[in-house]
Order: C-alpha cells, then sequence, then structure tokens
C-alpha cells in the first residue's frame, strides 16, 4: 500500500505538486586522485508539493531559514 501517494492524492486539492526539484538518489562512491572517496549520486527530476513553515518552528528544529 503506496500511503504517500494516497495522502497526496487528497493534499493536491489544497496545495499542488507544482515544483520541480532534483533528487538527488545515492550511488555508492568513486576513488579520485590521492585516494580520496568522492560520492556518486544518480539525479532525477521530480515534482514535488512544498510547504509553508512558521520561523518559530525552525528555530525549535534547529534549521537555517533563508
Amino acid at each position: 500500500m503506496n500511503l504517500r501517494a494516497m495522502a497526496n492524492s487528497i493534499t493536491r486539492g489544497v496545495n499542488p505538486n507544482n515544483t520541480q526539484a532534483v533528487l538527488m538518489t545515492n550511488d555508492g562512491f568513486e576513488i579520485i586522485a590521492g585516494g580520496k572517496k568522492m560520492p556518486k549520486y544518480i539525479e532525477s527530476t521530480i515534482e514535488i508539493q512544498t510547504q509553508s513553515i512558521e520561523s518559530d518552528e525552525l528555530d525549535h528544529l534547529n534549521l537555517v531559514s533563508q
């Protein structure tokens, strides 16, 4: 059962999925010069639903407001 898809089908009526985003999925790593590990990612363009958050909630979550 895909609960996220079910919930999203309902919330789109109020807050549509209308923001393009890039989902970066970890694909392991590669070794670069000097023997250092460099992460690799698979990039996929997706549509997301953004939601606002109050500044006091940002403080509570210890996030940086930009």
